[in-house]
């Protein structure tokens, strides 16, 4: 497993937090609707001489959680859950597709065994139908 560092220096005016996004992919017919996301969102970063350390493994994980406003720039989650390391299907390996449900209003993951998908260099994230009277904030 590789490791990769990336040191932040932060010599603005004023604290920052800084994204680092995965990269666009690849348009496929055989993967569906895919979306661009936010990596890795750095806490806030001191001026002049702080610095974030950001350690990335080529490890996939599956993510879920919740925002508390619309999605927009700087917007960070403030409830999740993971599962991984996550497979991505290959030519004879299934990818790992777990099953996101809201446990006490949370967005969570159940356990394995874990549901498959066949699509090319993916993983999957099953979601049932949302329910408003089952799910009320």
């Amino acid at each position: 497993m590789s490791t990769y560092t990336i040191i932040v220096k932060n010599r603005s005016t004023s604290n920052q937090q800084y994204l680092l996004f995965s990269s666009p992919p690849e348009k496929n017919p055989k993967l569906g609707q895919v979306w661009s996301n936010v990596w890795v969102k750095t806490g806030g970063t001191p001026t002049p001489n702080g610095s974030q350390r950001i350690v990335i493994t080529q490890d996939i994980f599956a993510i879920c959680g919740s925002s508390t406003q619309a999605l927009a720039d700087g917007v960070s989650i403030t409830e999740s859950d993971f599962v991984g390391p996550v497979t991505l299907a290959g030519d004879n390996t299934p990818g790992t597709m777990p099953t996101m449900e809201i446990v006490n209003g949370t967005p969570s993951f159940g356990g394995p065994p874990y549901q498959t998908t066949s699509k090319a260099n993916s993983f999957g994230i099953f979601a049932g139908s949302y329910n408003p009277q089952t799910y009320r904030r």
